[in-house]
């Protein structure tokens, strides 16, 4: 539902904008009031919002593979949510708001690749980890594998010894019925 001027006005991040801007910025503005207990979107949905609480409060959460709920943050009033739209909002766009970072957000550049650079070292410890979880796995593996030959060999020894101390009965046995 379009979002109205005066809703605007009471949001501290456009409280300095005259009536003017505000009426603009309702027309591209949709306005969502949300029942308690209610989704506003999923992880993994498509992002381009900019969510602004405007009363009341929303919480942010994942579901981890267990499926238990990890609250990330509770949004209150005046609290912003989404995606790196705001920046960009706030730094080009004439908000009164002071502009940290203009065109070509070389701060937000930096925040990007910091975050690319730490996932990466994640990522690469992580494989480091599991290839050691594997060297250890294939460890364990040849030595039972090693067991399991030994076990078989001493079974052999013991089945060959039985199948000498059979025929030693039976020439024994065939020496009797011999005599007979």
């Amino acid at each position: 539902m379009p979002c109205k001027a005066q809703d605007l006005a009471t949001v501290k991040l456009f409280e300095l904008l005259d009536e003017e801007e505000l009426g603009e910025l309702a027309a591209v503005i949709d306005s969502q009031i949300l029942a308690a207990g209610e989704t506003l979107f999923n992880a993994g949905d498509f992002g381009e919002t900019l969510y602004i609480v405007n009363y009341g409060e929303v919480e942010l959460s994942i579901k981890d593979t267990a499926g238990q709920k990890i609250v990330l943050k509770v949004a209150a009033e005046d609290d912003l949510f989404g995606e790196f739209v705001v920046w960009i909002a706030i730094n080009t766009l004439s908000l009164g708001i002071n502009q940290f970072d203009p065109y070509p957000f070389g701060l937000l550049t930096m925040i990007v690749s910091l975050e690319a650079i730490f996932l990466s070292c994640f990522v690469l410890i992580s494989q480091n980890r599991q290839s050691q979880k594997d060297h250890i796995r294939s460890d364990i593996e040849y030595e039972v594998n090693i067991q399991a030959e030994l076990e078989i060999a001493h079974l052999h020894e013991k089945t060959d010894h039985i199948h000498e101390q059979m025929l030693e009965q039976f020439a024994h046995i065939e020496k009797l019925l011999k005599k007979e």
